[in-house]
C-alpha cells in the first residue's frame, strides 16, 4: 500500500514546506508518487527527473489518474510512465531550482 503524503511549495516564504496540512492560500500542494529515484529519494508531482539524457518533469495526469514522466520541451507523444523512475535521478523541482529549465534547449 502507497503512503498518501503531500509537501507544499509557500511562495511567500520561498520555501518548499514538508509534513504539511494542505490550505488555501500561498502553497502549491505537490502529491508524493509512491515511487523511489535510483538513490532512494522520493518522487513528488513537479520534480525534476534527469535520465536518458533528458530532464523530465513528474506529471499527474487527471484524465487517466496517474503520475507520469513528462519530457521538457517535447510533445506528449515522448511522455513515459513512472516506472522508469527507479532508473532515473530526481535532480530538483520546478519551484526551487527553476535554473534547471531554463538550461534546456
Amino acid at each position: 500500500m502507497r503512503e498518501i503524503k503531500f509537501r507544499a511549495w509557500h511562495s511567500t516564504m520561498g520555501k518548499m514546506l514538508y509534513d504539511v496540512t494542505i490550505t488555501r492560500g500561498h502553497t502549491d500542494a505537490m502529491q508524493f508518487t509512491g515511487l523511489l529515484d535510483k538513490n532512494g529519494k522520493e518522487g513528488y508531482e513537479n520534480d525534476l527527473v534527469m535520465g536518458g539524457g533528458k530532464l523530465w518533469r513528474i506529471h499527474w495526469q487527471a484524465e487517466e489518474a496517474r503520475f507520469l514522466l513528462m519530457p521538457e520541451g517535447e510533445n506528449q507523444s515522448s511522455w513515459q510512465f513512472m516506472d522508469m523512475l527507479d532508473s532515473y535521478e530526481v535532480v530538483g523541482n520546478r519551484f526551487e531550482n527553476p535554473e534547471l529549465l531554463q538550461e534546456q534547449p
